[in-house]
């Protein structure tokens, strides 16, 4: 009998092609594991190297809507080439949604026959009869034309920043994760592929503890930003190099807020180019990580609390709302599971007066 195992869903590379992170240590971040839906197979996303096929983002799309940041069950079916298939399925409400029918059902996947479970594809493959003629299966040339999404990349001849960095916001996809405060983002209303740095914000380096810490600050913004829709603020933008420095905004949450506050980053020398205000934020949230003992703080500082780097003392303030809990999962209508620091929980809402809830998950 198959293993059940389970994981969070950090990433969704194509309609077919998941990523899965496991539970955390003390001692070293979780590890992210490349999962392949079994018996199934969807149009290929576009890469700086070739055009996306039809209906390939759609594909993507009705999946990452329906499973990010949600945790998923999976047994591994085969492998092949070095990657690893398997069912995977979420239950909610007591209902089991299998991602390959999901995906076949709604036209957006062909089933694929494999030996190893002529059952399971055959129970596929019928599948695709209630699925024509939509999607995959149209004929109609301009249909087709319409649902292929294409991805500017740096480099194109059509790339440009300069109207982008006229803009204050910019709608988002956070495509992919470098470090804690680098990543590649999708800019939805523009189809363009840009680098965005956290403004303000170092990665923790410099020794081994720092680059174990750096390592546990990466799976944690993947967690609450990979492949989920945020928006950008813009800073400033570096044209040469394709890189636009600001905000990472999702829902009510500010990623660079997040690290400063659970101890995953450390603060860049002030300049009169930065918003003081902001600064001053991340300074607060910083101050009370290292007063908490959170992340990095909880190896090598003391709990004192530093003065700002533009000479004056740290203000008694409030802590910043983004030390609030950031709910990961709905579980029912009164039990949910949120990320408090580096730690999950499950709680009941009477527990909380305020939550971060995320803004593509339908509640």
């Amino acid at each position: 009998m198959k293993k059940e195992l389970h994981g969070l869903i950090t990433g969704v590379v194509s309609g077919d092609h998941l990523l899965v992170q496991g539970k955390e240590t003390e001692e070293e971040p979780p590890a992210t594991k490349d999962l392949y839906i079994s018996f199934a197979s969807a149009p290929r996303m576009a890469t700086p190297q070739r055009a996306g096929e039809p209906f390939a983002f759609a594909a993507r799309e009705f999946i990452r809507r329906f499973v990010i940041s949600k945790r998923v069950s999976f047994t591994l079916d085969y492998s092949r080439d070095g990657r690893d298939y398997a069912t995977v399925w979420i239950d909610e409400n007591g209902k089991k949604f299998d991602i390959a029918v999901e995906l076949i059902k709604e036209g957006l996947a062909k089933a694929v026959i494999v030996a190893v479970d002529k059952e399971r594809s055959n129970q596929l493959k019928s599948l695709e009869k209630s699925a024509k003629p939509k999607n995959l299966w149209t004929k109609d040339n301009s249909e087709k034309s319409k649902n292929t999404y294409n991805i500017i990349y740096p480099g194109s001849k059509d790339y440009t920043l300069d109207k982008i960095a006229k803009e204050k916001a910019l709608n988002a996809i956070v495509e992919y994760t470098f470090s804690p405060t680098l990543f590649n983002v999708l800019l939805t209303d523009h189809n363009t592929m840009v680098k965005v740095s956290l403004e303000c914000l170092l990665n923790l380096s410099g020794d081994a503890v720092q680059e174990k810490y750096n390592k546990k600050a990466k799976a944690f913004a993947e967690r609450l930003v990979q492949h989920r829709d945020i928006v950008v603020t813009v800073g400033e933008c570096n044209k040469a190099e394709s890189l636009v420095c600001g905000r990472i905004l999702v829902g009510e949450s500010d990623l660079g807020c997040e690290l400063a506050a659970n101890g995953y980053a450390k603060l860049k020398t002030f300049n009169t180019k930065m918003d003081s205000k902001y600064y001053d934020s991340l300074q607060i949230a910083l101050a009370n990580a290292k007063e908490e003992r959170k992340g990095i703080w909880n190896v090598n500082a003391k709990p004192t609390v530093s003065p700002k780097q533009t000479g004056t003392e740290k203000q008694k303030q409030p802590k910043p709302t983004q030390k609030n809990p950031v709910v990961i999962e709905i579980n029912s209508g009164d039990s949910l599971t949120v990320l408090e620091g580096n730690k999950e929980q499950k709680i009941y809402p009477v527990s909380y007066t305020h939550l971060t809830l995320p803004t593509n998950r339908e509640v």
